[in-house]
């Protein structure tokens, strides 16, 4: 099975995903990451606000999808960012 193909359990057949940009996979997860950052904000602003353990427990869910989300950064993506910080 290639990275572009999935199974349905049902039938156990595989299934061609379309080809996708490489550039645009990059920018649709940074978009992903800036939105995981602000739930984390918007949780940690509610458990301030409430103590509630629910709200802690909401930017804890966030901070490990946006933490997941920059463990899949392509190389290309992780140059590019570093470049741009001037660390290379």
């Amino acid at each position: 099975m290639t990275a572009a193909q999935i199974f349905f359990a049902e039938t156990a057949e595989p299934v061609t995903l379309p080809a996708c940009d490489q550039d645009q996979i990059d920018s649709e997860l940074e978009k992903h990451i800036v939105e995981c950052g602000r739930e984390i904000e918007l949780a940690m602003a509610r458990y301030a606000a409430s103590s509630c353990f629910t709200d802690l427990g909401d930017a804890q869910h966030w901070e490990m999808a946006q933490k997941q989300a920059v463990g899949r950064r392509s190389a290309a993506m992780v140059l590019k960012l570093e470049t741009a910080r001037g660390l290379r």
